[in-house]
């Protein structure tokens, strides 16, 4: 499997639509009691806010956000708080 190669799949193993995720996204949300208005994109923010609390080096963030630069340990600031 390529690095670039589509993580979700539907239930016939072709790549998720952006539309489809976004819905199944939504879903796994509410089934985890955070509501239905969060955005996958959200989650990443919140990983690299957390992460560099947790112990994890900066280039390793960089590297599991496929960035290919390191980025400042300091938080990323949006509307929302971290998932919790």
């Amino acid at each position: 499997m390529d690095r670039h190669d589509p993580v979700f799949r539907d239930d016939a193993g072709r790549p998720m639509s952006r539309q489809r995720m976004n819905v199944q996204f939504k879903r796994v949300c509410e089934a985890a009691g955070i509501g239905r208005d969060w955005q996958r994109r959200e989650t990443r923010h919140s990983f690299v806010s957390i992460a560099p609390g947790s112990g994890v080096p900066v280039e390793d963030i960089a590297d599991a956000v496929d960035t290919s630069t390191p980025m400042s340990p300091a938080p990323c600031t949006g509307t929302r708080s971290p998932i919790p």
